[in-house]
């Protein structure tokens, strides 16, 4: 688990704070404020925020100067229920539901929802991950009954219908009490398809209250709209609202995203990390964004970095390869059930170094998978070395506003470049270590046999004190070792702080350089001239 290193992007910090295990985590705000009798519970994204040894520094040019309160969910809506007994209404929160795997906040800028507030906001959590010890309820609400629908099917899910029904509350409430506020939505993951699904169903109306749509790592939900019977007229009003940030190596962002037509404005970022949905780090986390103070997060370009760009399309293209198979097998959720029964017994027997050739999906998309990663990295490595002295040649020729883009472009380039190629020899190095390393190990071995085999004519204590200053811990150097891979990690920590640094000094040379243009402005602008003096001669 990642988080974000910085809080200047409002709409990762809700996203990131809808779920129950991360920093300012609403739920744990809540359970804090109704403790004391609150009915909203406040949240500060300006401050530093320090978590398991880790700093999360606070955010600058936040909206209300990032500061939002969250509030007890007070509604409830009533649910059929058919019993042996026959039908009756239950009541349940508006904003959640446990049995639909359903979570989601209400915050504003206010510490009350009055003609004061400007924004309200609506952050809808995405997908919890099965467990051992939660395995029931994500896997069968999470899981079968919300993504499953959505990615072999296009289904309007069910947390989506949720958030419809939240949203059609929360906009008469916000009309009635605070009627100039705008109602903005983000939500990560699964939490961006049932957020866009559910704004998609309001109408025209409605929609005129909604500010941003900001939604993090997820699939594009066009074609679901479109089934769903969404009119082309709300899809227009979605494409000027809608915002998705996705990372090109994360499965769940490039769902769907192998067609021309999307929804709204798709920003690809320029990822920390080059690994896979399943790593650790991973692709799909909050802590693959690089984001400037200013809220706007580092993304890939036609002009910078494109390789990530096609990384993205690459990556879509394999996941609908691979979503057809399935299909084409026995229907898609009996293969996803074989697939998995598959896993298991492999998994299984491998556990018990039993041999068995039983052939899965898995490892063939990993495969492939992975190499797309991996040929992505030295496409990045090779367009930052072509062109980084291009950058330097341009900036001696260009002036004023071009020469601070250039000057701001080659910094963030050779930011990324120097933490990549750090990292790949860190990690030729380490495995260099580990080779010779396990190599003189099977020397060692290997010659303690021969020796006990060849002096099968002397007792076994004999040959023992023969090889006895031939044995792994003689000739290696343990110490040695572990020295240089704590010196390699050392030598990458460094390397990380230096790129950080750059990073963060292309807002320090963007802020100079803007102030001495104003100075400039300034003087040229003032009462002061030199003609205004006469100069007497004597």
């Amino acid at each position: 688990m990642s988080n974000v290193n910085n809080f200047s992007n409002l709409y990762l910090d809700l996203s990131q704070s809808a779920y129950e295990d991360r920093p300012h985590s609403f739920y744990q705000i809540l359970i804090d404020t109704l403790k004391n009798n609150n009915d909203t519970g406040e949240v500060n994204y300006s401050k530093d925020y320090k978590i398991n040894k880790e700093t999360i520094f606070g955010g600058k040019n936040l909206p209300n100067n990032g500061i939002v309160y969250v509030h007890k969910d007070k509604n409830t809506r009533n649910v059929l229920k058919n019993t042996p007994n026959g039908p009756f209404f239950d009541k349940k929160p508006l904003l959640s539901d446990i049995e639909e795997g359903f979570n989601s906040y209400f915050l504003t800028d206010t510490p009350e929802l009055n003609k004061d507030t400007k924004n309200a906001y609506l952050a809808v959590k995405g997908s919890d991950f099965p467990s051992l010890d939660n395995l029931y309820i994500p896997l069968l609400n999470d899981w079968l009954g919300n993504n499953y629908p959505f990615t072999m099917d296009n289904k309007y899910i069910q947390q989506g219908k949720l958030v419809e029904e939240a949203l059609h509350v929360k906009l008469a409430e916000l009309k009635e009490k605070a009627p100039n506020a705008k109602l903005n939505i983000t939500g990560h993951s699964l939490g961006s398809i049932a957020s866009v699904q559910g704004v998609a169903h309001l109408g025209v109306e409605e929609l005129k209250q909604i500010g941003e749509i900001v939604v993090i790592n997820g699939p594009d939900t066009l074609k679901s709209l479109r089934d769903s019977g969404v009119s082309e007229e709300v899809i227009q009003i979605l494409n000027e609202k809608v915002t998705y940030y996705v990372n090109p190596f994360d499965i769940v962002s490039m769902l769907n995203r192998n067609t021309d037509e999307q929804l709204g404005k798709v920003k690809v970022i320029v990822p920390f990390n080059f690994t896979t949905t399943f790593d650790n780090p991973n692709s799909h986390d909050f802590g693959e964004y690089r984001i400037h103070s200013d809220g706007t997060v580092l993304e890939a370009t036609e002009d910078f970095f494109p390789d990530y760009l096609r990384a993205g399309q690459k990556l879509s293209e394999l996941i609908n390869k691979y979503i057809d198979i399935i299909k084409a097998q026995k229907g898609g959720f009996a293969s996803l059930l074989i697939e998995g029964g598959k896993f298991l017994v492999k998994e299984f027997l491998s556990s018990l170094a039993i041999p068995t050739d039983i052939k899965y999906i898995f490892p063939e998309f990993m495969k492939e998978y992975k190499a797309i990663i991996d040929e992505t990295k030295q496409a990045v490595i090779a367009w930052g070395n072509k062109n980084i002295p291009i950058l330097q040649a341009a900036i001696q020729s260009a002036t004023g506003a071009k020469k601070i883009e250039l000057r701001s472009r080659l910094l963030l380039c050779i930011s990324h470049l120097s933490r990549i190629e750090s990292d790949e020899k860190v990690k030729l190095l380490k495995n260099e270590l580990e080779n010779y390393r396990q190599q003189v190990k099977e020397v060692v071995e290997k010659a303690n046999r021969e020796a006990y085999h060849a002096g099968i004519t002397l007792g076994r204590n004999e040959v023992s004190q023969l090889v006895s200053h031939f044995q792994f811990s003689t000739v290696w150097d343990e110490a040695m070792f572990s020295h240089n891979v704590d010196e390699l990690n050392r030598y990458m920590d460094k390397i990380v702080r230096f790129s950080d640094t750059l990073f963060t000094s292309v807002e320090t040379l963007e802020d100079v350089d803007r102030k001495q243009s104003e100075l400039f402005k300034v003087v040229s602008n003032s009462s002061f001239s030199l003609n205004s003096y006469k100069i007497e001669r004597g």
